[in-house]
């Protein structure tokens, strides 16, 4: 529990630092606005963890760049389904361990990939059809 109040707390100051008064005024801000235009565009609209089209997108730790929007990396973008099925337990309770969340993440990302894999690139030749077919 220890790493959650801090991990809580180090986002409260993280926000405060970006001149926000509540994690919630940060999510209603310009801001963040920008932040997840940018981030959809560098990683898609679909849900990472299903078929489905991401309506949210997923902190993996609330450190100060991805806060600020330097960095995209620490954002996964998901449906609220499985947002849900991460951040809380089969009890309904909010799980506050990140390393469980994100573990569970990942386990639901791969199974998706092994459900649906992305296709394979065609192969680029120099040499054109037409040159074949004579």
């Amino acid at each position: 529990m220890k790493n959650t109040i801090g991990l809580y707390q180090n986002r409260a100051q993280t926000l405060k630092q970006l001149g926000f008064e509540s994690y919630d005024q940060y999510l209603a801000s310009s801001l963040w606005k920008n932040i997840k235009a940018k981030a959809y565009k560098q990683h898609g609209a679909k849900c990472r963890c299903c078929p489905a089209m991401a309506s949210l997108f997923h902190h993996k730790h609330y450190g100060h760049d991805i806060l600020a929007g330097k960095n995209l990396q620490g954002l996964v973008p998901l449906c609220h389904d499985c947002h849900t099925k991460i951040e809380f337990k089969d009890d309904g309770k909010k799980e506050f361990d990140m390393r469980k969340v994100n573990r569970t993440m990942q386990r639901m990302i791969r199974n998706h990939e092994k459900q649906f894999p992305k296709p394979k690139q065609p192969v680029k030749s120099s040499v054109a059809l037409w040159d074949v077919m004579v």
